[in-house]
């Protein structure tokens, strides 16, 4: 199961419009974007304001991945890692570092935009996805340190 959740209204509404109309086939669950628009720069991190938590039908916590959608090949961005591996015990928000490929005066991200997606490690689809208050707890002390945290 995929527990997301948002303190952000209208994140929360995007999020469960995708949650009402998933596909059992899909294999992965986008991410929306909220509008966004800032000065162009070679790299530029999106922060996605959810946190998510990723268990088994028995409610034991694993890692999950975060991808590209291929609609990204239509946008000015590359993920800058290529894939992100979200640990089991992350709770901090969601964020993702890209490359911008195209110089432009401007970055603007219209609302609902959806380069992004969260997926299993085993590419099967999530059986459930569900908007929560609370995520379940974390199995280590892993906390909401991101980008290298843990290491150098």
């Amino acid at each position: 199961m995929l527990h997301i959740k948002t303190d952000n209204p209208e994140m929360r509404v995007h999020i469960q419009n995708l949650i009402n109309s998933r596909r059992p086939t899909d294999s992965g669950f986008d991410i929306p974007m909220i509008n966004q628009s800032r000065p162009w720069s070679k790299q530029i991190t999106f922060d996605f304001d959810i946190t998510v938590a990723a268990t088994d039908s028995d409610g034991n916590p694993y890692p999950l991945l975060l991808v590209p959608r291929s609609s990204i090949s239509n946008s000015p961005f590359r993920l800058s890692n290529s894939i992100g591996l979200i640990d089991m015990g992350y709770r901090g928000t969601l964020k993702a570092k890209v490359d911008v490929i195209e110089p432009s005066d401007h970055i603007f991200i219209g609302d609902g935009t959806r380069y992004f997606q969260l997926c299993r490690q085993s590419w099967m689809p999530w059986k459930s996805v569900k908007l929560v208050d609370e995520l379940p707890p974390a199995p280590d002390s892993r906390g909401s340190g991101g980008f290298g945290s843990t290491g150098h």
